[in-house]
């Protein structure tokens, strides 16, 4: 084994090098997430306009990178395999190793949005009934606890409040906005809303 890896050009050796490291740390990443521990977070970056959420990249990951130097590496190998130059095979190699960390990254993407998409938007609750369930302070002096459906899930959510007066628990309230990402602003059901919402009943 040796003395065939050292009877290799230095071209072959880089290419040979570089793919056999690739395959031996995509190997170890499939074993570790088989025993559920993700390898993402490792190496995670967010490169502004080419990476994150919304970057032409999606996701550049430990699992995009070892694709990119499994691709350069193993087509570097057949590409000098078929005797053509090393120039030839770097730029095939870093074509075919671009080519699969983009669709990797692309991939990710397609995961993390389908992991999204089954999320609470709290904007979906304005214009929302719901009930106190841990009373609400008077002029957004600390949050209650109030228990309304959201995307057809019951949830008990943090509430704020402008009016004056305290909404004790088990109070009808509606919901009149979003506070934050976790959070809602609420005003008890006035009298009107209240045989409004029963005539619709």
């Amino acid at each position: 084994m040796v003395d065939w890896f050292t009877s290799l050009s230095s071209g072959l050796m880089l290419f040979w090098s570089v793919a056999l490291i690739a395959t031996a740390v995509l190997i170890a990443e499939i074993l570790i997430m088989l025993i559920g521990v993700g390898l993402d977070a490792a190496l995670h970056t967010d490169i502004p306009g080419l990476t994150g959420h919304h970057g032409v990249f999606g996701y550049l990951s430990v699992q995009g990178i070892t694709a990119f130097f499994g691709g350069f590496g193993w087509s570097g190998v057949i590409v000098m395999e078929m005797e053509r130059s090393f120039l030839t095979a770097a730029v095939i190699g870093v074509i075919v190793g671009l080519v699969l960390m983009l669709s990797v990254a692309l991939v990710m993407r397609l995961f993390y949005s389908l992991g999204d998409s089954g999320t609470l938007n709290y904007s979906n609750a304005i214009g929302s009934v719901g009930t106190v369930y841990l009373a609400v302070p008077s002029a957004e002096s600390g949050p209650g606890q109030i228990q309304i459906m959201i995307q057809g899930r019951m949830k008990i959510i943090p509430a704020y409040t402008k009016c004056e007066e305290r909404i004790v628990s088990q109070s009808k309230v509606k919901v009149i906005g979003q506070v934050d990402e976790h959070s809602l602003y609420v005003e008890p059901l006035g009298a009107a809303d209240e045989t409004g919402e029963t005539s619709e009943a």
